[in-house]
């Protein structure tokens, strides 16, 4: 650099660095920075949640859930089906069980207090 330049530039002093880097915290009042600093957890709080991308997790939890359960569903269906097979008391009661769940207990009962289902078994 030549001299020209340097002697162009111009050191700040004291006085000036000092009213430049004060502290915008002294100029705030002293209840308004006592309701900032909670404010700007709970906002961090937040951004960070959507940030990590937790409910794109969870939608994800929620659609595994359901592909595991189907096929489980329709397994435990398939062991039942096989092991009551040859017993028609036990498919009409667990027939009735599945009705009177269904229905939310609106449901018609015979004489001893079992619901009426038709059917050829």
């Amino acid at each position: 650099m030549s001299d020209d330049t340097k002697s162009n530039q111009r050191m700040p002093d004291d006085t000036e660095s000092n009213q430049t880097m004060s502290d915008p915290e002294e100029k705030i009042p002293k209840w308004r920075r006592r309701i900032k600093r909670p404010i700007r957890s709970v906002v961090g709080f937040f951004s960070k949640f959507l940030f990590d991308w937790s409910l794109s997790f969870a939608a994800m939890l929620a659609y595994y859930l359901l592909v595991a359960i189907v096929p489980t569903a329709v397994a435990i269906c398939g062991i039942i089906g096989l092991v009551i097979k040859h017993s028609p008391g036990a498919q009409l009661k667990l027939l009735n069980q599945i009705v009177f769940a269904a229905s939310g207990g609106n449901h018609s009962k015979g004489p001893n207090n079992q619901v009426i289902i038709y059917s050829k078994i």
